[in-house]
C-alpha cells in the first residue's frame, strides 16, 4: 500500500513537473497495478456518455493502443530497458489526470455543445493542454529527444487512440 501512495506522489509531481520519469519507480508488478487503476480511471471517464460495456470496451482499446504505441517508440529508439518506468509514469499520470478531468467532463457534457460556455472551453483547453505537456515530458526524458519532437509525438498518439476511441463508440453507436 505504501508503495502505491508513493507511486501517485511521485505522479503528482510528475504532472507538476517538479521530477522527471526517471524518478517514478520501475517495479513490474507496480506497473501492472498502475495500469489497472489508469484503465478504472478511463472505464470512469468514458462510462459518463456511454453504457459500462461500452465504455469498457472504448477503455480496452484506448488503453492498450496507447501503451503500444508508447512501447513501439521505446523499442524502435533502443530504449527497451525504460519500459516499465515509462509505462509507470504514463498511466500514474494518466490516472491523475483522469480523475481530476472526470468532474470537467461531466460539466463538459451536461448540455448541449453549443451551449457549453467560453470558461468552460477555455478550462478543457488548459486541461489538454496540461496532460499534453505531461506526456511529452515524459516522453522526452523516456526517449531522449528533443521537446519539440516530442511535443509532435505526443499529439499525434492522442490524435491516433483518440480517432481510434471515437471510431469504436461510433460503430457501438
Amino acid at each position: 500500500m505504501q508503495q502505491l501512495i508513493d507511486l501517485y506522489q511521485r505522479a503528482v509531481r510528475l504532472c507538476l513537473f517538479k521530477i522527471g520519469p526517471a524518478e517514478m519507480p520501475a517495479g513490474f508488478n507496480l506497473m501492472l497495478v498502475s495500469t489497472g487503476i489508469y484503465f478504472l480511471a478511463s472505464l470512469l471517464a468514458e462510462g459518463i456518455k456511454l453504457s459500462w460495456f461500452d465504455a469498457g470496451l472504448v477503455a480496452v482499446l484506448e488503453v492498450v493502443l496507447f501503451l503500444a504505441i508508447i512501447a513501439g517508440l521505446l523499442v524502435l529508439r533502443g530504449r527497451s530497458a525504460r519500459l516499465v518506468q515509462t509505462i509507470t509514469a504514463m498511466t500514474s499520470t494518466g490516472t491523475v489526470m483522469g480523475v481530476l478531468g472526470i468532474p470537467l467532463l461531466t460539466n463538459a457534457l451536461a448540455g448541449e455543445p453549443a451551449e457549453m460556455g467560453t470558461g468552460m472551453l477555455v478550462l478543457l483547453l488548459v486541461f489538454v493542454l496540461w496532460s499534453l505537456m505531461i506526456i511529452t515530458h515524459i516522453l522526452r526524458h523516456a526517449m531522449e529527444i528533443k521537446p519539440g519532437l516530442a511535443a509532435v509525438i505526443s499529439v499525434v498518439i492522442l490524435i491516433v487512440v483518440g480517432l481510434a476511441g471515437g471510431l469504436l463508440m461510433a460503430a457501438l453507436a
